[in-house]
């Protein structure tokens, strides 16, 4: 897709001990209205949000244009399905986390090779 700072991934593996970590410091946002208020917050200057594989067109869509929109690396899991995103963090189902802090961002920015 054509948006700047989205990133399909391929190696979802890798990400579930960094979300474990990221949960357990409980520097993760989950929800829906918790999400957007976190992309919406001009104090944040680093955000990257992750989405999982089976979500909906129109929800990928929607949040594709609101982390393009607040500058947010967005991150699309291929092979993981919202259960797995979801047991990584210790929750039951979750289609969409953020990452809340700029240390674990760059870490997983780093360890992924992104820009």
């Amino acid at each position: 897709m054509g948006f700047e700072g989205y990133y399909e991934i391929k190696k979802d593996q890798e990400l579930a001990g960094f979300l474990g970590i990221a949960a357990k410091t409980k520097k993760i946002v989950v929800g829906k209205d918790h999400i957007k208020s976190y992309l919406k917050t001009p104090k944040i200057t680093k955000k990257l949000l992750i989405l999982a594989c089976d979500i909906s067109e129109g929800q990928k869509k929607d949040w594709m244009h609101r982390g393009s929109y607040a500058g947010a690396k967005i991150l699309y899991l291929c092979h993981t399905p919202k259960t797995l995103l979801a047991k990584a963090i210790g929750k039951t189902e979750v289609s969409a986390v953020a990452i809340a802090d700029d240390r674990l961002i760059d870490g997983l920015v780093a360890k992924l090779g992104l820009s």
